[in-house]
């Protein structure tokens, strides 16, 4: 289990692209080899698991009513300054999960000038976040499970939490439930999702899946999670390495 990134991403046309080459060439030992297969990456077949569009048909919305109800989220994002939080390395919206045959499983996540891969032999996800300024308070209330929510409003202290303390809580929440929705490689799923906070684990179709967050090395102000399926639970295996793109 091992962690590449870098603290100097500056999305320039193909670096995600020569950064995933870099991490694949040092996991391998052969950067010729890891050239082929970072141009071979696939995306694979959509996670059944319900997203926002079909959860809101199973509710009886025409598409006409469901786009409209997505928009809706979308349009609550923003206005809570949550518009480019999602992560959009994984996310089925872009036609499915990542893969490259012949290599493991590997998830990418990038945030500002931060950019990561996590590389296992399981399926995996990684997700990292800059802390932001957004309505943490209201995003939790409406996108959380209600156990969740709880732990940001500070339901389950007997003094409550400081407004500090309840936005690391809804960051570490946040990054646990994208990591998890990049390993079962999913959209998101907005009624029926398992609870974070306290957990370190959950089950999707019958698999159980580890998740935790973790801390990058010079880092600060960075939340981080990763989700691997069940075998060995995370811990001091995780390694990183620190690349970066040569210019």
């Amino acid at each position: 289990m091992i962690i590449y990134y870098t603290h100097k991403y500056k999305e320039l046309g193909c670096e995600s692209h020569e950064l995933l080459e870099i991490a694949i060439g040092d996991y391998l030992g052969d950067l010729e080899r890891a050239k082929e297969l970072a141009s071979s990456m696939k995306r694979g077949r959509r996670s059944e698991s319900l997203g926002l569009h079909d959860e809101l048909n199973l509710q009886g919305k025409c598409d006409q009513e469901a786009a409209s109800d997505m928009q809706g989220a979308q349009e609550l994002y923003g206005r809570h300054g949550m518009q480019d939080l999602h992560d959009h390395h994984n996310h089925n919206s872009l036609g499915g999960k990542p893969y490259i045959e012949g290599f493991d499983k590997f998830s990418i996540s990038h945030s500002e000038g931060s950019w990561a891969v996590l590389i296992d032999r399981r399926e995996c996800g990684l997700d990292i976040q800059h802390e932001r300024i957004c309505d943490f308070a209201a995003i939790s209330r409406r996108f959380f499970h209600e156990e969740d929510a709880a732990v940001v409003s500070g339901e389950f202290s007997e003094n409550g939490i400081s407004k500090a303390e309840a936005r690391a809580e809804f960051f570490r929440i946040w990054t646990k439930r994208e990591a998890f929705i990049k390993a079962i490689g999913s959209s998101v799923v907005y009624e029926g999702f398992p609870p974070m906070a306290n957990h370190k684990s959950a089950e999707h179709e019958g698999r159980r899946y580890y998740i935790g967050n973790i801390e990058f090395p010079d880092a600060f102000g960075l939340y981080a999670a990763i989700c691997l399926e069940a075998g060995e639970p995370i811990n001091e295996r995780l390694i990183y390495k620190e690349i970066y793109v040569s210019r």
